[in-house]
């Protein structure tokens, strides 16, 4: 999981990687930098599709927004290692946030 902007990935030989996003700024002169969780990436992704783009697998209610603005809840599953899951609740100002997370856990 990404934790203040850094990711530390651990190997069964014992040996580590870890990507800093503040040292990445710097070391690249990057004005910013966010690591992601991959399926937040993907949450990010759909945001971006277009209906042509999307398959709709069992008809819902399209209500475009709650009384307080907010654009109708989403969410994702897919495979990885695990069970990926990402959830994207809907804001008054009409964006989105991401909650990406593992289907063991939900």
């Amino acid at each position: 999981p990404v934790n203040q902007n850094k990711v530390t990935f651990k190997f069964p030989n014992g040996t580590e990687w870890i990507i800093d996003g503040a040292e990445l700024m710097k070391s690249l002169s990057i004005h910013r930098v966010r690591l992601v969780n991959h399926f937040g990436a993907c949450g990010y992704g759909l945001l971006t599709l277009s209906e042509h783009e999307t398959v709709t697998l069992q008809q819902g209610s399209s209500d475009s927004s709650d009384a307080q603005g907010r654009p109708p809840p989403m969410a994702m599953i897919g495979a990885d290692s695990r069970l990926g899951e990402c959830y994207m609740t809907g804001r008054p100002d009409g964006k989105y946030d991401i909650w990406p997370t593992e289907g063991g856990h939900t």
